[in-house]
């Protein structure tokens, strides 16, 4: 099964040292890695970023469609896989569109594994097209867009305790505790994604998680 992910021209060497390095300690994904090498036609709007990742992530899936692949999984630079996943995902999506990462119950475009199917494209482009999630000053984008569609596919959420983000744990830290914060992992965790967690305590709490 393909896993894919990308990086834009600012991000390469993060990819690499994060989660790039660990899948390749597990071996357990045929990897699809793209480099943007140049600022890409939504630069200047506010969430350009994301709406440059969630166009990828279509243009990645039409293609990979096309060639006859069935499953779709996504990953955010700042995912670090820590065991298995492959037959967990497929399990836990079942006869859904798609499965994506919990924060606090809420939806996190960051990670997810989708079916393959028509509903599936039709869902991710019709989040490309809104617009509005993605010009506001201080919008999330294509996870703000994938949540207020998610009533027109199959949708369902990955257990956060297997899935894991620090979302809930973090959300009111002061900067110093922040400053000394290490992740605190339940047992039955299989990946992290360390969402909500800014520079440069992401970078802090991921060199710790590599290292495990």
């Amino acid at each position: 099964m393909k896993l894919f992910c990308y990086s834009d021209f600012r991000q390469h060497a993060f990819a690499e040292k994060y989660l790039l390095r660990s899948l390749a300690r597990l071996n357990e994904y045929e990897v699809v890695y793209e480099k943007g090498e140049c600022p890409s036609r939504f630069d200047g709007i506010p969430g350009g970023a994301l709406w440059n990742k969630a166009e990828q992530i279509l243009n990645f899936a039409v293609s990979a469609r096309a060639q006859g692949e069935t499953h779709f999984v996504w990953a955010d630079n700042d995912v670090i896989f820590l065991k298995p996943t492959r037959n967990r995902l497929l399990y836990l999506l079942g006869d859904h569109d798609v499965a994506f990462q919990s924060a606090n119950g809420y939806l996190c475009a960051g990670f997810f594994i989708a079916q393959l199917n028509q509903s599936f494209i039709d869902y991710w482009t019709a989040v490309v097209n809104k617009r509005e999630c993605y010009e506001i000053l201080g919008g999330t984008g294509d996870q703000h867009a994938a949540d207020l569609l998610r009533k027109t596919a199959k949708v369902t959420l990955l257990p956060d305790d297997e899935f894991w983000t620090p979302c809930l744990s973090v959300q009111r830290f002061t900067e110093s505790e922040m400053a000394a914060y290490v992740p605190n992992l339940p047992p039955s965790v299989l990946l992290v994604h360390m969402a909500c967690v800014a520079w440069p305590h992401k970078i802090t709490a991921l060199d710790y998680l590599i290292n495990l």
